[in-house]
């Protein structure tokens, strides 16, 4: 499964540092989670659902 951050900062104009101190935690943790190195928490991404009322978007990454 991929979670589509990096989409979400975009519409929403936030940058990596922003969200960072916003949900609380480190850049580097937001920069794993925009190139999908880490799958964030449940409560990581409520928080980011929270702080920008986002609609937290879901796929699954394809075979191709």
């Amino acid at each position: 499964m991929q979670v589509r951050i990096k989409e979400i900062m975009v519409e929403k104009g936030v940058s990596s540092v922003s969200l960072a101190d916003t949900i609380g935690v480190s850049k580097v943790t937001v920069s794993n989670l925009i190139n999908n190195k880490t799958m964030p928490s449940v409560e990581t991404l409520e928080k980011i659902a929270s702080a920008y009322v986002a609609t937290l978007r879901l796929a699954s990454r394809s075979n191709r």
